[in-house]
């Protein structure tokens, strides 16, 4: 019989939706729900009658019967409270990005491994059905040889960070770890490759006097492994609806998934064949499902799946603050 796992879910703006996902799986029993804010768990409270909602996570981390802890709390949190359940023997589940520095990264891993824990990062475009369908087609060489991959993280929601919100208020903020690593692990995800450099620019124009204190702005340029090039940009100041445009350019075929819609463009002549499904069928707990079935079967877990694409992030970073390219 397979074992049901105690949870507790720690941040409850995007974390409600992390409550979801327990609450549907067989395999799961939310136990705690903690969050901060005292009118958000009286909110939610009415909505989850069997949830124990408290403000203070000290409780989730002692009780012993809570195998997992869900955490969606802002950024700069992620590492004190990972390295805090990681201490209480707890598997984690955590929004990207899982922390916000390569010596946090590096910590997390030594500890997850003395502790032979699990570990998964939100990067939910993985569960994409249109995407998984092309995973398959560029494992089958159904494009032929790829050599050129586009993908922009087009944010189009600047009244998140035009208010005085959480993103401007905590010490550091990236675009590039907060948004931009989903379309960074989707190009990792989909092609198999490592990243061999990078070299970005970035700029702040639209928020220049907001009191958001980062850029708003990115683009790089990144080699991976085969000669394949790629372009990465991450816009959280741009005007139009949220979407993660992805081309895939093949000597055979050519991909585009665009605000207008998803085609495959076969020859140089003919129309392209419009893909008739939304990319965005996830639900945003839908990896849930992904991280349980690894807890049953830990000889399949690898912690760099999710911790190499927060690396080139962290990369991404760094050529465009030094202005050099980043090996």
């Amino acid at each position: 019989m397979k074992k049901v796992f105690n949870v507790a879910v720690i941040g409850l703006g995007v974390g409600e939706m992390h409550m979801r996902g327990y609450i549907l799986n067989r395999q799961t029993k939310l136990i705690y729900a903690c969050d901060k804010n005292k009118l958000k768990l009286n909110n939610l409270r009415k909505k989850y009658k069997d949830v124990n909602f408290i403000s203070n996570p000290k409780k989730i981390f002692e009780d012993k019967n809570i195998d997992i802890v869900s955490i969606a709390t802002y950024d700069n949190s992620h590492f004190n409270l990972i390295m805090e359940a990681i201490k209480h023997k707890k598997h984690i589940f955590v929004e990207k990005p899982l922390c916000q520095n390569l010596q946090q990264l590096k910590k997390i891993e030594l500890e997850l491994k003395k502790k032979n824990l699990i570990l998964f990062s939100n990067v939910i475009l993985r569960k994409s059905k249109m995407f998984e369908d092309l995973k398959k087609k560029i494992k089958s060489k159904f494009f032929g040889k790829i050599f050129h991959i586009e993908a922009d993280y087009n944010y189009g929601r600047i009244h998140k960070i035009k208010s005085n919100a959480w993103r401007s208020k905590i010490p550091f903020y990236s675009i590039t770890q907060g948004g931009g690593i989903h379309i960074v692990d989707l190009i990792l995800w989909l092609t198999g490759k490592k990243v061999t450099s990078v070299f970005s620019y970035s700029n702040k124009v639209v928020t220049k006097n907001y009191r958001f204190k980062f850029d708003d702005n990115i683009i790089s340029i990144l080699k991976l492994e085969d000669n394949i090039l790629a372009k990465v940009s991450v816009k959280f100041s741009s005007v139009n609806k949220h979407h993660h445009n992805l081309s895939i350019y093949g000597s055979k075929k050519t991909f585009e998934n665009l605000s207008s819609g998803a085609i495959i463009h076969h020859d140089n002549t003919s129309n392209p064949k419009k893909i008739n499904y939304n990319y965005k069928d996830y639900k945003k707990y839908d990896l849930i499902k992904d991280f349980i079935k690894c807890l049953n079967n830990k000889k399949k877990y690898n912690f760099k799946e999710f911790s190499y694409p927060l690396e080139i992030c962290f990369k991404i970073d760094k050529s465009a603050k030094i202005n050099k390219e980043v090996k």
